[in-house]
């Protein structure tokens, strides 16, 4: 098998971004018609708020005037005790709007993205489904039955940017979408001691579970917890072509370790003591939870094949 490679380098360009800030109302039926408009569109969902920011986002002939940068809050370098501790139109060359943020080129301690490693900085979980175009709007109308039986469990997300959604083309990529796709990205609060559950732990693991299992989401390689990779080889029609060209380009398997064959291949690791808080396993037996915290292995509350870790002053069931 022969790898296909591609030198073609696309010519500088601008962009001109403004975001709309409205209701969320009927987002699961405009999100279809934003992508079409906007070459780089998304939406940025805050489903507590009952808000959706709308990004209006297309390329603009070079010789226009403007030289914004897109320097995301999150992503500016800041003092490390700042971490340690707890828009209007624009218009600017490709490349810098793309970018994260500034932090990315902190060269000392002294000042650092908040997550960097060598810091005692920020903790959080990262899961991002990738759904098919044709069942995002299903996914939405259960999102907003979970929203709706306590607006307040979302606020979690909503802290952390909300719920983003971006669009994919299809591609004929070995680990690419096969059709036209939505990615759903959102952040959570996780604690620095691994055992000690997440408030609304059980609506994070059901929003999880539900992409995942219900819709069949395929996973972003990046940006999830181990469960979002059950099963991911049935996921992807080319995924035996894509194992192939591995073993091609890696024959020593360099860059291949345990976990990344554990995720490769989608398999379910033994279930121990705390391993649903993680996002190690799905909950089967309180133990899997913190019975100790009152956080107990529950059905979930809108897609009934889940199971989550829900805190509750008295044990359900097993």
């Amino acid at each position: 098998m022969k790898i296909k490679q591609n030198n073609k380098v696309e010519p500088s360009f601008k962009r001109s971004i403004t975001y709309n800030f409205t209701s969320d109302v009927g987002l699961e039926d405009l999100y279809v018609d934003h992508a079409n408009k906007y070459e780089f569109a998304d939406i940025t969902w805050y489903p507590s708020q009952h808000t959706a920011i709308y990004r209006y986002d297309s390329r603009v002939p070079l010789n226009t005037s403007g030289n914004a940068v897109f320097d995301f809050i999150g992503f500016q370098d800041n003092p490390t005790l700042i971490p340690e501790a707890v828009r209007a139109s624009v218009i600017g060359y490709q490349s810098k709007m793309q970018a994260s943020g500034s932090c990315l080129n902190s060269q000392s301690l002294h000042t650092s993205c908040p997550w960097d490693p060598r810091i005692k900085g920020l903790f959080f979980f990262e899961t991002t489904p990738i759904l098919p175009a044709s069942l995002f709007r299903d996914f939405v109308f259960d999102v907003k039955k979970l929203r709706d039986l306590n607006p307040q469990s979302f606020c979690g997300a909503d802290n952390y940017n909300g719920i983003f959604l971006r669009y994919i083309k299809g591609s004929d990529a070995y680990l690419g979408q096969s059709e036209d796709s939505i990615v759903i990205d959102f952040n959570y609060y996780r604690a620095k001691d691994a055992l000690t559950p997440r408030l609304n732990q059980d609506i994070w693991e059901e929003l999880e579970q539900m992409a995942f299992f219900k819709y069949g989401a395929k996973p972003h390689w990046g940006k999830n917890r181990n469960i979002a990779f059950l099963g991911v080889d049935k996921k992807f029609p080319n995924y035996n072509k894509f194992i192939e060209a591995k073993q091609q380009l890696d024959p020593q398997n360099v860059f291949s370790s345990n976990w990344s064959d554990e995720i490769l291949f989608g398999k379910e690791l033994e279930k121990s003591d705390g391993c649903a808080l993680e996002g190690l396993c799905i909950c089967s037996e309180h133990r899997h939870c913190s019975p100790q915290n009152n956080y107990y292995c529950s059905q979930g509350l809108v897609y009934k094949d889940a199971w989550v870790c829900r805190y509750s002053t008295t044990v359900p069931p097993s």
